[in-house]
């Protein structure tokens, strides 16, 4: 009992705010599956619409209509049934799960399954009935973030392998994207020789994220990436010079079929980049942490500018608080690029180091045709007070403009007490005090907010300005998401969003691996 419970004891921890964008709402099940191939009884039109627009139609009705929904007919029944079951299945868990759960999703119908800090303390494989051999597993998209159970002891502990291969080799006829992460390192069975371990080739899949920290030897790489003309393999995220798997993937060389890769791990010294280089008919490439630039203009950029000719969206990172003339000349040669991240300094907490210049970017823009959509992330500004600095922009409201623009609550409040015959003297006079000046720190923060969105937006209008013949739709910085609208025919920069927010979640989306469709 006390292994069941325990974790669900165990704290939550919030961080920035990260809500602009971030809700996808899951395709329901076609009307047809549902309905078990049986066409519609109904002669109503909406049952004549293509399955495809029925399910779009669908998604849009609110979720407290769908008992409403259900109550019309036998066909509409069905129909609020297929958004009730989705085909995707998303499961965490503090509570360590046995062999049955496992055993009865293999056994459902569903196509993309989610396992989300799942935690096991038995080892064990799992199978399916006799009935549905042929049938198979049959999942298009699998995300695996599994670990033996956190407070075991010592000699308790077992491996996870046994489980994920048994669940891969059950799926991997129709697996199209593999997702195989993990905060637990590599750990053998306790009884090797009782499991099958083999896996067979994944001729059909297509986007694959690996964390090499979990695994031991390449036995998982060479099914999932088999020889050429065997492999579809589209985009990868991974570390490719990790210690696990650097030989293979110096081996392997090119992937013809490889349009996106998300470089998962800082580099080191002894990072070659070879297979970056041999790949450079990418037209994604994102690096998730911070590079040095020494790195970055010596062994990146200059390949990239080279012959990546196809490169359409490109995210880095600079370790230092700038980002060099050198590296932007680089990018400036990038003439296919139609969406870009850029960061630099500090990529956690509250220091937001990187002090931007958006002239010396809309420069470099400006040899860049194509682009569409830009971020800056982790940006700073200057408030221009003396005792301040750039790291305590987004901390200090203490700007002139927003301290001009504030009201002083203290007068409000003293004619508040006037009117109070029973305030006292000396206690009156604190309190009065104190509520004044958090009333006048609140207002100061919105007055601040408003100064800096309309500093921003002046900034974007700069980027319209002076890009006339760029089709810019979507820019990212100070922390704001801003579109673009037409008034009076001419250009304006618009807010997506009232606050300011990290967008950490959409610009995954956007620029890595979160980018990849596996409907």
């Amino acid at each position: 009992m006390a292994r069941e419970t325990f974790p669900l004891l165990m704290p939550i921890h919030g961080g920035d705010k990260d809500e602009y964008g971030k809700d996808v709402v899951p395709l329901p099940l076609s009307f047809d599956k549902v309905n078990e191939g049986r066409p519609p009884s109904s002669r109503s039109l909406l049952f004549q619409l293509p399955m495809e627009l029925l399910r779009e139609i669908l998604q849009r009705v609110p979720a407290d209509s769908l008992a409403s929904l259900a109550l019309v007919n036998r066909d509409c029944r069905q129909l609020a049934r297929s958004r009730q079951f989705a085909s995707r299945l998303d499961w965490e868990d503090k509570i360590c799960l046995d062999k049955d759960f496992f055993d009865s999703v293999a056994c459902s119908s569903i196509h993309h399954l989610k396992l989300f800090r799942i935690q096991i303390i038995e080892e064990f494989q799992i199978g399916l009935p006799e009935r549905l051999l042929n049938r198979g597993f049959p999942l298009r998209s699998l995300h695996m973030d599994c670990a033996w159970w956190r407070i075991a002891k010592e000699e308790e502990k077992g491996s996870i392998f046994p489980l994920c291969t048994s669940i891969l080799r059950l799926c991997a006829p129709t697996l199209g994207s593999l997702t195989w992460v993990g905060s637990a390192p590599h750990r053998d069975p306790k009884h090797p020789d009782a499991w099958n371990m083999k896996l067979p080739p994944f001729q059909n899949l297509r986007y694959l994220q690996l964390d090499s920290e979990i695994f031991q030897d390449t036995i998982v790489l060479e099914a999932m990436i088999p020889p050429e003309g065997q492999c579809r393999l589209r985009a990868l995220a991974v570390d490719p010079e990790s210690n696990q798997f650097s030989e293979f993937f110096k081996k392997r060389g090119k992937i013809p079929t490889l349009e996106r890769l998300v470089w998962t791990s800082p580099s080191t010294k002894d990072y070659t980049f070879e297979f970056l280089h041999a790949n450079d008919q990418l037209s994604t490439l994102s690096f998730l942490h911070e590079f040095s630039s020494e790195v970055l203009n010596k062994q990146i950029l200059p390949s990239l500018s080279h012959s990546f000719t196809n490169l359409v969206s490109l995210s880095l990172t600079w370790k230092e608080p700038r980002i060099e003339k050198e590296a932007l000349e680089y990018i400036a040669t990038l003439t296919g690029l139609e969406q870009i991240h850029l960061s630099a300094g500090n990529q956690f907490g509250w220091r937001h180091d990187w002090l931007i210049d958006h002239q010396v970017m809309r420069n470099v823009f400006t040899r860049l045709p194509k682009l569409r959509k830009f971020a800056f992330s982790r940006d700073s500004y200057d408030n221009l007070l003396a005792d301040s600095s750039v790291e305590q922009y987004y901390v200090e409201p203490w700007m002139d403009e927003a301290v001009a623009m504030t009201e002083d609550p203290l007068y409000e409040l003293l004619d508040e007490d006037d009117e109070n015959e029973e305030s006292d003297g000396d206690s009156w006079d604190y309190l009065t005090l104190r509520r004044a000046e958090y009333i006048f720190e609140d207002r100061l923060r919105q007055s601040w907010e408003q100064v800096h969105r309309f500093k921003m937006l002046t900034e974007a209008n700069k980027y319209l300005k002076e890009l006339p013949n760029h089709h810019l739709e979507w820019m990212y910085f100070g922390q704001i998401p801003m579109g673009v609208v037409y008034i009076d025919g001419e250009r304006k920069a618009c807010l997506l969003s009232r606050q300011r927010d990290s967008c950490f979640t959409l610009l995954k989306r956007m620029f890595s691996w979160e980018t990849f469709q596996t409907d």
